[in-house]
């Protein structure tokens, strides 16, 4: 379906929707996929790209949570270790399995954090990814072969999983529209029309033609992450902010930081955290930090601090780490649940809530993305019960999403977050000339990879393409920048714009693109 398409079928006021979901992350996604696995008939609308905000800017990892196994909250470790499986089997183009060790470096350690991580493996139930094993020094070495050898006395293996966060919110987006839902990128919803106090739909802006479009809806869902808070004042002025925001932001190294398969986790940073360091896309992440931030950014930064702190805490694992060294930075604004009495980030919990507005607005608020799928289900069997609709039950938990296969392509790892289509990739960079050639010498994605994210995945700028529908700002920002000038072009011809909007394209690219970079590189200077 093309963009035009489905503002075609908006246009047409005829048919009210089931359901209208604003926000385009990974629980406005998760929420629509449901409700129109369902056989309801859904819009979601989304005002900037789809995965644009924290969706896209995770830690890459579908996991349990360690953390909350140390704060004793079973019951959502058990729910999130059933989702990574359902995740393992309905995506396996996007979700693989990723072995974790932790180097102790106090012999009493050992054990300890042996039978945790067992009980953690337990959780898992019938679906554990592998075995949990107590490693011998020179084992840990072996594995983490940069590691700090000088006392080092072992450490502990267990499992968990990885993921393509953008990719996985595209490949939402696309299996939404497979099962009849309806997405557009790039429109907003500006008000709620109401009757009787009640609210009955909706006025959406699309953002590229600045035409408004009246929407009449059953159902209108409130997904939009950080932003749910200024939604639901478009229902209610005066409601009290339910969102506590927090920054969390990574380094991305090349893979040389920690050469291998493996994960490093660190259980108790400094200030009590937990931090990883990630093997993903031939690259290695650090992360996370947790900074206190009071108003919800289309683009946060990594600031200077963050970046020497995260250094700071890893350097006595990883000697060789230093920030002077990254290739790019990311940072996103988690949506925790406020709660009176707590200030400190790292104890609000990650747990969702859902929540009725005397209108009839569905807030789905909080959460994590390896409980997407859980919390859309919660969610449309909510809205079900609130808005008196007869129960249809959940498909979501045995549905493979788009392209859903063990490999894509010829089995090129930038090829096979494609699944199925990896191989219509593969021809099109065979059969159209220039496809096949690299945007960049120092980035792994082929020209025809950008294609497909124009004409297939409704790429519409820069960023979109570079961030989203390939992660080239993830993994190498200067690289990206680079490359912008000539795509900028190919962008244009694309989608039948003038010069005149190529270059304005390039340059909110190039603005945007400050935000990757990492925070102690002037944006002048390699």
């Amino acid at each position: 379906m093309t963009r035009g398409t489905a503002f075609d079928l908006v246009a047409d006021s005829s048919r009210p929707w089931d359901f209208l979901v604003v926000g385009g992350g990974a629980s406005g996604l998760g929420t629509a996929l449901e409700a129109a696995s369902r056989g309801y008939r859904t819009l979601l609308v989304e005002k900037f790209d789809f995965g644009k905000g924290t969706s896209s800017r995770s830690s890459k990892l579908i996991h349990g949570g360690v953390r909350y196994l140390r704060q004793g909250r079973l019951h959502l470790v058990r729910e999130a270790l059933q989702e990574r499986w359902l995740l393992l089997r309905n995506a396996p183009h996007l979700v693989r399995p990723l072995p974790f060790v932790l180097p102790l470096y106090r012999s009493t350690e050992i054990p300890w954090y042996f039978l945790g991580l067992r009980l953690y493996q337990g959780l898992s139930g019938s679906h554990r990814l592998g075995r949990v094993e107590r490693l011998s020094r020179p084992e840990t070495v072996e594995r983490l072969p940069t590691l700090r050898t000088d006392q080092l006395r072992g450490g502990v293996l267990y499992w968990d999983a990885e993921f393509d966060d953008a990719r996985l919110a595209i490949t939402l987006f696309r299996t939404l529209e497979d099962h009849g839902g309806v997405a557009l990128n790039a429109a907003e919803i500006v008000g709620f029309s109401k009757q009787a106090g009640r609210i009955t739909g909706a006025v959406l802006l699309d953002r590229l033609s600045g035409r408004e479009y009246p929407l009449s809806a059953r159902i209108v869902v409130n997904a939009g992450g950080i932003f749910s808070d200024q939604i639901r004042s478009l229902d209610e002025p005066d409601a009290t902010p339910r969102l506590a925001l927090s920054r969390g932001s990574h380094l991305v190294f090349p893979a040389s930081l920690l050469p291998g398969k493996d994960a490093m986790l660190i259980p108790k940073a400094s200030d009590g955290r937990v931090v990883f360091a990630i093997p993903w896309l031939n690259r290695v992440l650090l992360g996370t930090t947790e900074v206190p931030v009071e108003e919800p950014e289309e683009s946060p930064r990594m600031s200077l601090s963050e970046a020497e702190r995260l250094c700071l805490e890893v350097s006595p694992y990883l000697p060789s780490v230093s920030s002077a060294k990254a290739v790019a930075s990311f940072s996103g604004l988690r949506p925790l649940l406020a709660q009176p009495g707590t200030h400190r980030r790292e104890q609000l919990s990650r747990e969702h809530s859902i929540c009725v507005s005397p209108s009839g607005l569905i807030t789905l608020a909080g959460g994590k993305w390896t409980t997407y799928r859980k919390m859309g289900e919660e969610c449309i069997d909510s809205a079900e019960r609130a808005h008196g609709l007869a129960h249809r039950p959940s498909r979501t938990a045995m549905l493979p999403l788009h392209g859903a296969c063990e490999e894509g392509g010829s089995g090129h790892s930038f090829f096979s977050v494609y699944g199925s289509e990896g191989k219509e990739i593969e021809r099109l960079a065979a059969e159209e000339a220039g496809a096949a050639e690299p945007i960049h010498p120092s980035l792994p994605y082929a020209v025809a990879q950008i294609l497909w994210g124009i004409r297939k995945e409704r790429a519409l700028g820069l960023e979109d393409l570079l961030a989203r529908r390939t992660r080239a700002l993830f993994l190498d920002a200067r690289a990206a920048l680079e490359s912008a000038p000539r795509l900028a072009g190919l962008l244009a011809r694309e989608l039948g714009r003038p010069d005149s909007w190529r270059e304005a394209e390039l340059a909110a690219f190039q603005k945007a693109a400050q935000a990757y970079l990492p925070p102690e590189l002037p944006s002048t200077d390699r």
